[in-house]
């Protein structure tokens, strides 16, 4: 009875055993079949697709809509930051359904920037443009490099306004170009101080083009330069592009600031010290700002002046 239980117990325990090593064991794939695998994943990257849902393209130009195949032709598109932070933007650009360019501007919610792609077009034949999926009002015709060029003669004095080095440069009293305000900060400094004069600029033409600006001090021009790539108001209403000058006065008066014309709302004041340091002004030290020579006079000329005068006045008093 006792030998018959252990042997019960010894086949119990083996049955166990195989059962063990049979769920242990890994599945082995029949002839002809793949084994079964499981691979994590996880739902696909949305950063791209977030910068794209939180920026826009507003305008796209270019400038030269017909030429001969090898030539190469500009365009420019504003690309707009609609998130809260600024952020970095990749811009492609396509060319009858091709990827051509793609940049990555760095652009701050509420300053929309220009993007710039030259490309050139060596097949003949009608382009769509597109940038960031939004395609351009116009196409790019390419025509081959023979014939008697009267044509492309023709169509160029009419289409190539602008060349293909950038936007026509245009001065303020051109028509649609104005200044709206123009801002002094400081308006009141020492000579030697630099200020900053700041014009907002409006462009209400159609397309995007370079300003010519003056800074003009008491009515005469004291430096001029170009505002480059100013927006226009055609697709961004009420749009100013702010450019700003730098301008360090010599000499103490009270000036009139102005930009093309259109004056700042305050002078600017230049003060020669006046008072206890007034004098500082007549000294030939324009080499030196005032703003260094004052605490130069107060903390080391003035205290070895009242001390030698200290000095002096024992001197005399004891008979030296």
């Amino acid at each position: 009875m006792a030998a018959r239980l252990r042997r019960r117990r010894a086949v119990l325990l083996v049955t166990a055993i195989c059962l063990a090593a049979g769920l242990a064991a890994p599945a082995v794939a029949g002839p002809g079949e793949q084994p079964q695998t499981s691979t994590p994943t996880g739902p696909p990257s949305t950063s791209l697709l977030a910068q794209e849902s939180q920026s826009s393209i507003s305008s796209i130009t270019i400038n030269r809509t017909t030429v001969r195949a090898g030539e190469t032709v500009a365009i420019t598109a504003i690309v707009e930051n609609t998130a809260t932070e600024r952020q970095t933007i990749p811009t492609t650009l396509t060319v009858g359904g091709e990827t051509r360019a793609t940049q990555r501007p760095s652009v701050d919610p509420e300053f929309p920037v220009v993007v710039r792609f030259e490309v050139t077009l060596d097949d003949p034949g009608e382009y769509a443009v597109a940038v960031n999926g939004v395609e351009a009002e116009q196409t790019v015709t390419v025509r081959s490099p023979g014939g008697d060029g009267s044509e492309d003669a023709n169509e160029q004095s009419s289409e190539n306004s602008a060349s293909a080095d950038g936007p026509p440069t245009l001065s303020v009293s051109s028509e649609n170009i104005t200044v709206e305000s123009v801002e002094v900060e400081p308006s009141s400094v020492d000579p030697g101080q630099t200020v900053e004069v700041t014009a907002l600029l409006v462009n209400t033409r159609p397309e995007i083009v370079n300003v010519s600006v003056a800074l003009e001090i008491d009515g005469t021009v004291v430096t001029t330069s170009v505002a480059e790539n100013v927006l226009s108001q055609t697709n961004n209403p009420g749009l100013t592009i702010p450019y700003t000058f730098e301008y360090t006065p010599e000499e103490s008066g009270t000036y009139t600031v102005s930009v093309n014309g259109t004056q700042a709302g305050s002078d600017l004041e230049v003060s020669g010290g006046g008072g206890l340091f007034g004098f500082l002004g007549g000294l030939p030290l324009g080499f030196l700002p005032l703003g260094l020579l004052r605490p130069l006079f107060l903390f080391v000329v003035l205290p070895l002046a009242l001390v030698y005068g200290v000095l002096k006045a024992l001197a005399i008093y004891l008979g030296y």
